[in-house]
This record gives C-alpha cells, structure tokens and sequence, in this order.
C-alpha cells in the first residue's frame, strides 16, 4: 500500500513539474527566440531551463524534506519498535525525485531548444 502511494506521489511531482516548465517555456518563449536569434546554441537553452527546473526541484526538496523529518518525529511518539528516521532511505527518495523531475524537464526543455527565432518574434 506504501508502495503504491509512493508511486501515485511520484507521478504527481512528475506531471507537476512537467506543467510548470511547459508553461514557463510557453511563456518565455519569445526571451528564448531572442536568444537563439542572437546566437545561443540548442544547449545552452536546454540548459538555461533545466537550471530553473533544478532550483524548483531543490526547493521542492529542502521543503518536502523538513516536512518529512517533522512528521517522522511525530510519528516516532507513537509508533514503538519501529525506526521512523532512516538517512538512507530519505537521500535515496530524494535522488529518485531529483532524477524523475530531470525526466519530467527533458521534453519541455527540448521544445525550448525548437523554438523558431522569427516565429517567436512575429507571434505578438
């Protein structure tokens, strides 16, 4: 049961992360035909959003895990024999979310890379 609210928790932080990016490179879609316009490459574009895309993901995780080492010493008061901090399952947890939000960017990111500089700049 764990294990499937796991899995629905992880979907939703992918199709979560995949909506903000996709909007924010629909919104900045004429910055970034102004960028390729003046000569950045498919590279340097692709990178630019996933270092956005890894600032919301770090705050994601600094915040979910405060959450969670709060809530696991809650529940350590009422759960005996059992151990609710476990390092090694929190650092993998968040390098799992960590590498499906690198996942969930790569399409939006590429669509950033696309854009057509003079679509861009005629599409307002």
């Amino acid at each position: 049961m764990a294990s499937a609210l796991g899995l629905i928790a992880l979907l939703l932080t992918l199709t979560g992360i995949y909506g903000v990016l996709s909007y924010v490179v629909a919104q900045r879609r004429k910055e970034l035909g102004i960028r390729l316009a003046l000569g950045a490459s498919a590279g340097t574009i692709v990178g630019l959003v996933l270092r956005h895309a890894l600032g919301l993901t770090a705050i994601g995780l600094a915040v979910g895990g405060t959450l969670a080492v709060a809530v696991s010493s809650i529940f350590a008061s009422s759960l005996f024999m059992f151990d609710t901090f476990d390092s090694v399952a929190y650092a993998g947890a968040g390098a799992m979310v960590l590498g499906a939000c690198l996942v969930a960017t790569y399409v939006p990111s590429r669509r950033a890379a696309a854009v057509q500089p003079l679509e861009a700049l005629r599409s307002d």
